[in-house]
């Protein structure tokens, strides 16, 4: 079973829900290592200064925030005060209509399961799901205080984190005004039939993959099947040399 990243209470009204949040996603990533070309072995990045020219033991490293041309130093004892503290609850704050949130403050989702089961949780996914409405949410989950909004999924619940609204970059920043542009007619009927001919009334998102990631996968694959055989050429080698050790021996 998959293992749960978070377990607390969902807060509906007096009563409280025991649950836990599990991954959607699993991200397959291919992480290189840096390795020395000679021995093959990974290598250590050293922290240093270049201001002093030092080498740096963890003793003598501080956190800092910069601040136009200088930082603000923040001792450890400090920035543990500043966490924001508070129970493993998920606090349902308002219902909303799903529509009302725009999909650019979506982040990251979790399922959402009871960890026992507890009527109260289906009763509450049958609520959300007969009204078509979505909770909203706040909760303290890697010391950060998070916003988020829960509806039905399927056989479930679904978490959907959000971003703050601070947080977004406005379009505005990168584009003042929608230019006025006039286009031919020619142009708008050779563009709708590039969009027809690449037109599908389904999206089957199983037939999209990362290439690069498979690509990598198939070179280690091979990669590995030369080193067995290179041990395995290595082991007989050594299997013959014993054996005719062996036979020398025993002629004496």
């Amino acid at each position: 079973m998959a293992k749960a990243i978070f377990k607390g209470l969902l807060s509906f009204g007096l009563v409280n829900i025991p649950i836990a949040l599990y991954n959607v996603a699993e991200p397959k990533l291919i992480s290189f290592r840096l390795l020395h070309k000679k021995c093959k072995k990974p290598i250590k990045l050293k922290k240093y200064c270049d201001y002093c020219d030092l080498e740096l033991k963890k003793e003598d490293i501080v956190h800092g925030i910069k601040v136009g041309n200088k930082y603000i130093e923040f001792t450890k004892e400090q920035i543990e005060a500043l966490k924001p503290k508070g129970k493993a609850d998920i606090e349902i704050v308002m219902f909303t209509d799903p529509i009302e949130i725009d999909d650019i403050y979506f982040d990251k989702a979790y399922y959402i399961f009871p960890i026992k089961e507890d009527k109260a949780y289906w009763l509450f996914e049958e609520v959300l799901r007969a009204n078509n409405k979505v909770a909203i949410v706040k909760f303290i989950f890697h010391e950060k205080e998070h916003l988020g909004f829960i509806k039905p999924y399927k056989k479930g619940l679904l978490l959907r984190l959000l971003h703050y609204s601070y947080e977004i970059k406005k379009i505005e920043s990168l584009i003042e005004e929608k230019p006025k542009i006039k286009f031919k007619k020619e142009e708008i009927e050779l563009a709708n039939k590039l969009l027809e001919s690449l037109y599908s009334q389904t999206f089957k998102i199983e037939n999209f993959k990362d290439e690069f990631t498979s690509k990598i996968e198939e070179a280690i694959s091979k990669e590995l099947k030369v080193k067995i055989k290179e041990e395995k050429e290595i082991k007989r080698k050594k299997e013959t040399l014993i054996e005719l050790l062996e036979k020398s021996v025993k002629k004496k």
